[in-house]
């Protein structure tokens, strides 16, 4: 009768990664830092710049109509507010690759400085 055992067998363990594998894969999560990092800030900017342009109209609609119409003000606002909200939804994922990519960095600089020479 066979024993379970929760550890697997010694031929089911996986090798470590050589130093090649690390190097390269180091490189990749260096590449994403800089992608990810570079989307993070530009995100937020587009979404203010939409912002603004967004309430420049709004704000030209009511100069022109006057407060009679407050729909087309409000049309103005929520459009404004979509272009808010979407760049916050592509902000959000950004942010946490980003910090996912520092780890996986740094994780993969530490097992290349514990090899041996």
């Amino acid at each position: 009768m066979e024993t379970y055992s929760p550890r697997p067998a010694p031929a089911q363990i996986a090798r470590p990664p050589s130093s090649i594998e690390l190097r390269g894969k180091k490189k990749f999560w260096e590449r994403s830092i800089w992608c990810s990092g570079a989307l993070f800030l530009v995100t937020p900017m587009i979404g203010v710049l939409g912002t603004v342009i967004g309430m420049r109209n709004a704000f030209a609609s009511l100069g022109a109509d006057g407060i009679g119409d407050p729909s087309a003000l409000s049309e103005h606002i929520g459009k404004v507010l979509i272009v808010t909200a979407w760049s916050l939804l592509v902000w959000l994922p950004t942010l946490i690759f980003l910090i996912i990519a520092i780890i996986r960095f740094l994780s993969c600089r530490a097992k290349l400085r514990d090899l041996p020479c």
